[in-house]
């Protein structure tokens, strides 16, 4: 990863996909951590030979790690979809939902992955 990829914290808080995706899950989950540990930026081109007309689309996924105070019954497939709905299609996410009581009683080597999300990742 060259310098100019690596993004620092100040960077996601203008980021407004995530702005809006954090406030949607603010908003129907009662939540006691997230943290952004991916971002996949993808930008797609049409072009009309007709009429010459071109138009751009972007589109981002997030891997974000919640961690929940409560458990919702199919609430990851539920959220996904209705940001993705939201968002007209251009925001998606993968969204690694957990009790945060439940990830402290994990042996060490079970919390390896929670711990490298939490480290590397950004607190949003």
């Amino acid at each position: 990863m060259s310098e100019q990829d690596i993004k620092n914290e100040e960077d996601f808080n203008d980021d407004k996909g995530l702005q809006f995706i954090k406030k949607f899950l603010l908003d129907n989950m009662d939540l006691s951590g997230l943290y952004c540990f991916g971002i996949h930026h993808k930008t797609k081109m049409y072009s009309n030979a007709i009429s010459g007309e071109v138009k751009t689309r972007q589109h981002t996924h997030y891997y974000l790690l919640v961690y929940s105070i409560d458990n919702k019954p199919n609430a990851i497939a539920d959220l996904s979809d209705i940001i993705k709905k939201k968002s007209k299609g251009q925001y998606t996410v993968t969204l690694f939902i957990h009790l945060a009581t439940t990830v402290r009683q994990l042996t060490p080597d079970r919390k390896y992955f929670f711990y490298h999300a939490m480290q590397k990742g950004v607190n949003i």
